[in-house]
């Protein structure tokens, strides 16, 4: 294995007699050259195969950013394959690159987004949130800039869709049926009330996504975290039509996943289309 290119101390391109890599880890590029010989790869560096399409993206998106996001989304995949026990994609590397590239660029002109999902992220996806929030730790060592949680959150669902293996296309084919099947719930109780095109309406759509993700994965909802019975009360006695579409919910989502929806699901679907609903009045 020989050095093609080198990027800088900690990212250098290397080939054998097949293949292209993409080699990241601490020092790997010190000293090195093209047409250096390789001996040894650690194994904490990244070994990345970087043919073909991949590869010419890659060099692309390297001459137009700084080396440094790309070592800074090394090391949070790593950190991703070990703690979520799993694999990813190769385009991972790309797109997660591009995007704290991006983000950090926003950031610096005050230009965040807001990410109207990140109760729901941290609520279905723990494990893949907690990546987030140590990516936002990696950023700051890395290149001093703190980025907001909402950051964490879009990182996170990076590695959720991501990590889909076949039997995970599977759930998203069941799943995409079962978000078929409640809407038309929805549509059935308020029909020609509705407003699609609505704030509300999309942010109910991805709100109903997490949840029945989480039921067709039959994960727990809200992992250690008590039923809030007096706000369940409150729910079901205030919003009395709209608790009612999200009972017809849940006991369809029970009946398709074998999974039981939790008393906080049924209040957060509650909340979700009770919003929908104030808007057209």
């Amino acid at each position: 294995m020989y050095v093609r290119k080198v990027f800088n101390n900690n990212v250098i391109l290397v080939a054998d007699n097949l293949h292209n890599y993409i080699l990241v880890g601490k020092g790997i590029g010190f000293h090195k050259k093209a047409n250096d010989q390789v001996k040894s790869i650690n194994k904490s560096q990244l070994y990345i195969n970087a043919d073909d399409k991949w590869s010419s993206m890659l060099i692309k998106l390297i001459s137009n950013i700084s080396i440094e996001y790309l070592e800074i989304s090394s090391l949070i995949i790593e950190k991703a394959t070990k703690v979520l026990e799993s694999s990813f994609d190769e385009y991972l590397l790309l797109v997660l690159t591009d995007h704290i590239n991006f983000a950090v660029l926003r950031h610096m002109k005050r230009m965040d987004i807001k990410n109207e999902i990140l109760l729901e992220t941290k609520n279905y996806y723990p494990k893949e949130f907690a990546i987030g929030v140590y990516a936002l730790q990696v950023i700051k060592d890395k290149v001093n800039v703190s980025l907001p949680e909402d950051e964490a959150g879009f990182i996170a669902l990076k590695f959720v869709d991501s990590s889909l293996d076949d039997s995970g296309k599977q759930d998203a084919i069941i799943l995409t049926k079962t978000i078929s099947g409640a809407i038309q719930i929805v549509e059935k109780d308020y029909g020609s009330k509705l407003d699609k095109e609505s704030i509300s309406w999309q942010r109910f759509l991805v709100h109903l996504r997490f949840f029945l993700a989480r039921a067709v994965n039959d994960k727990k909802n809200v992992k250690n975290v008590p039923d809030d019975m007096p706000l369940y009360k409150y729910i079901s006695n205030r919003y009395l039509k709209t608790f009612k579409c999200a009972q017809r919910i849940s006991d369809y989502v029970e009946s398709v996943t074998h999974s039981e929806v939790s008393i906080n699901e049924k209040v957060y679907l509650t909340i979700h289309l009770e919003r929908i609903f104030m808007e057209e009045e």
